[in-house]
């Protein structure tokens, strides 16, 4: 059963400063090796990742699927070889001077689906405090999306 973890987080800076922020490829490097600045629609980026220091994930991929700059939002399909879907959705809206900050992740693992699924909630929370945030907000539930190759994962009204 696959999980969903979302990620809420308040800033003072403005959404399109929060946006550009995003778009900037941090520790990641292109399909060759070679290191990169910015993400781009339909990028391959590997990272290295690892839960505990138990797990390691050498070639994390991470294929960037969308890139919207009018919506601010940023989707990725990520993968390797312990995960069967890792789909992840930043969106950033402004709001009262600031904005907020959701990151979205759809985590289908197998049996170590829970555990990825607090490994994801505690190292997006991690990331969003070194941003400065003022306010941050994880959940953690079930995800009852049809995941299939054909249909999208994050639906319009998302």
């Amino acid at each position: 059963m696959s999980r969903e973890v979302t990620i809420k987080g308040r800033y003072l800076e403005s959404a399109d400063q929060l946006f550009e922020c995003a778009c900037l490829a941090e520790k990641v490097s292109g399909p060759d090796g070679s290191s990169t600045d910015r993400l781009q629609k339909g990028g391959i980026y590997y990272t290295a990742m690892a839960v505990g220091g138990y797990f390691k994930f050498r070639k994390h991929q991470v294929e960037v699927r969308m890139i919207c700059p009018a919506a601010r939002i940023i989707e990725s399909k990520e993968t390797d070889g312990a995960m069967r879907l890792w789909r992840h959705r930043l969106h950033i809206k402004p709001l009262n001077g600031g904005a907020v900050w959701v990151d979205r992740i759809i985590i289908d693992a197998g049996i170590f689906t829970p555990i990825l699924a607090r490994y994801a909630k505690f190292i997006y929370k991690k990331r969003h405090k070194r941003r400065n945030v003022i306010a941050v907000e994880t959940f953690v539930s079930r995800s009852y999306r049809a995941i299939k190759p054909g249909l999208p994962t994050f639906q319009a009204a998302d």
